[in-house]
């Protein structure tokens, strides 16, 4: 019968060996991606079929090395789809903020340092070192506004956001604490939609 450090063993080089074939090493939940944290449950009345603007989220890197986003998606996502994405900086205390339209048009951005016209598609995007607030002389914390769209009448929901990235060949997840839900039908979000 064989012994459990020979099983573990065993059990160590197969992960390592599955490792090799991303050219990563194993992924990390605890990286230097920081977002505004939570959990808080956000709720968003939309058009049926119309997408419609989150950005109540702010990224931010911790570490001391640049980082690099390779993806991100909807976890959990039931009846909801991910329209797209940016990132904006900011360079005051306001956030683009949720219910526009997606994108949202111009007079719909309004706020203090938010910086519309410097969004980036935050695939492929280098995320600074720099604190989580706006200071200056540091690079500023980007503020993550995502579309979302249900074609169902009752709407969708997602438990948050999750976001691949790297550093060098140290690959990373990070998540949102916003657990999200739209709703299609006026008002629904009041009478609690969630």
């Amino acid at each position: 019968m064989p012994s459990i450090k020979a099983a573990v063993g065993t059990l160590i080089v197969v992960i390592l060996l599955s490792d090799c074939s991303t050219g990563y090493r194993s992924v990390a939940f605890d990286g230097p991606l920081k977002t505004l944290g939570g959990p808080v449950r956000l709720c968003v009345t939309s058009d049926r079929s119309r997408a419609v603007t989150v950005g109540s989220d702010v990224l931010s890197n911790s570490g001391s090395q640049p980082l690099i986003i390779d993806s991100l998606h909807l976890r959990a996502g039931k009846d909801l789809t991910l329209a797209g994405a940016f990132l904006v900086p900011i360079e005051g205390k306001t956030l683009l903020g949720d219910g526009f339209t997606f994108p949202p048009v111009a007079g719909q951005v309004q706020g203090d340092g938010v910086r519309w016209d410097l969004r980036v598609n935050p695939v492929g995007a280098t995320l600074r070192p720099g604190p989580q607030y706006a200071t200056p002389g540091k690079p500023a914390p980007m503020n993550l506004v995502i579309g979302l769209v249900s074609g169902l009448a009752s709407g969708g929901a997602a438990t948050g956001v999750e976001i691949d990235y790297h550093i060098a060949d140290q690959k990373f997840v990070a998540t949102s604490g916003f657990a999200l839900t739209v709703r299609n039908q006026p008002d629904s979000c009041a009478r609690g939609g969630y």
